[in-house]
């Protein structure tokens, strides 16, 4: 009798529905706990800064927040690449580079 319990796909179908749904019902109440410990400063309840690894001497972020990720791009302008127009333009209209647009491209560094 036992064997049929466990090789019961009916069985393993509602049990699996129920993790399913106690998972979902646990993720909702922790993010609704962190939404209400969240200061207006807040950019988002997961991740704010990934760091998505590297490629030699080239780092990758991804960065949710447009405040912080303007001023790390003013805190590394001398080691910014692959910056999208949109950031250029940005940087030149709040003066921090002198032409928009200004095209980068990776360099290896000889130390």
């Amino acid at each position: 009798m036992a064997a049929l319990f466990y090789n019961s796909p009916t069985i393993t179908l509602f049990v699996g529905s129920a993790a399913l749904i106690a998972a979902g019902i646990i993720n909702t109440r922790q993010n609704d706990k962190a939404k209400a410990i969240c200061s207006p400063d807040c950019a988002c309840i997961q991740t704010a800064v990934s760091y998505l690894g590297w490629d030699g001497s080239r780092h990758i972020f991804e960065i949710v927040s447009t405040t912080y990720a303007n001023s790390f791009m003013v805190a590394n302008l001398k080691k910014l690449v692959n910056v999208s127009p949109e950031a250029w333009d940005w940087l030149h209209a709040n003066g921090y580079i002198s032409s928009p647009g200004k095209a980068q491209s990776a360099r290896r560094d000889m130390t």
